[in-house]
């Protein structure tokens, strides 16, 4: 399944999520650029595939930045019972999507 982001059909889109992070210095000043950030993401993609450089091609739109955390789940289906968790460390974020550090995530 190929990556839906925000421009993606409402019933498509399937961005990450932002579930915590550092607090920036002003409320408009946007993500903070020193990274630190918790992302979630799930997906029928395995993290084989997201960690693929600017597989989330509207990472940066979205906030993310270089040693933001992206948490994630893999099941091959909806409904399925069979599956992984994993972790990716991002290594870089561009308007072109975000790189990951395979050297920093665990997969299953």
């Amino acid at each position: 399944m190929a990556y839906s982001g925000t421009t993606a059909a409402s019933t498509l889109a399937n961005p990450p999520i932002r579930v915590a992070g550092p607090l920036t210095i002003a409320s408009t000043a946007g993500p903070n650029p020193a990274g630190g950030s918790l992302w979630w993401y799930s997906s029928s993609d395995g993290s084989t595939d997201v960690s693929v450089a600017n597989y989330i091609t509207d990472a940066f739109y979205l906030g993310m930045r270089p040693a933001d955390v992206v948490m994630g789940s893999y099941t091959s289906s909806v409904g399925s019972t069979s599956g992984y968790s994993y972790r990716l460390y991002c290594s870089g974020a561009t308007t072109s999507g975000a790189s990951f550090s395979t050297g920093q995530m665990s997969t299953g």
